[in-house]
């Protein structure tokens, strides 16, 4: 009885390697080498250039979110020191002292609260 005949895969690492006896000092295996060094470092300087761009993506989509972020930020801050300002002018004007130091018992300088200094 005859066995069937199967073919067995053998690795590669590039389009033109035949077997694992190769001849290293033929030209044809140092080419084939070149050009699978070339087709690695294309591959490879592709990846980075891809990375780079998303990368740079990532960091102007931050650098947007940031800005958004402080402007509202600017915004709600404005907003407050208006506030703010317009409750010190409130609290700060005339009538308000006057109310206040009547409340305190305190009334204005009269001429003989002044004295008068002399050499």
């Amino acid at each position: 009885m005859k066995m069937p005949k199967s073919i067995i895969y053998k690795p590669s690492i590039g389009p033109n390697y035949s077997s694992m006896e190769r001849d290293f000092s033929s030209e044809s295996s140092i080419s084939s080498l070149k050009e699978f060094l070339k087709e690695c470092l294309l591959k490879s300087l592709i990846f980075i250039l891809i990375f780079l761009n998303l990368l740079s993506w990532i960091a102007f989509g931050y650098q947007g979110y940031l800005f958004i972020k402080y402007k509202i930020e600017r915004k709600t801050l404005e907003r407050e020191n208006k506030a703010l300002r317009e409750e010190y002018k409130k609290l700060t004007s005339q009538e308000v002292l006057l109310e206040k130091a009547k409340s305190l018992g305190l009334r204005a300088p009269q001429k003989e609260d002044y004295w008068k200094l002399e050499k």
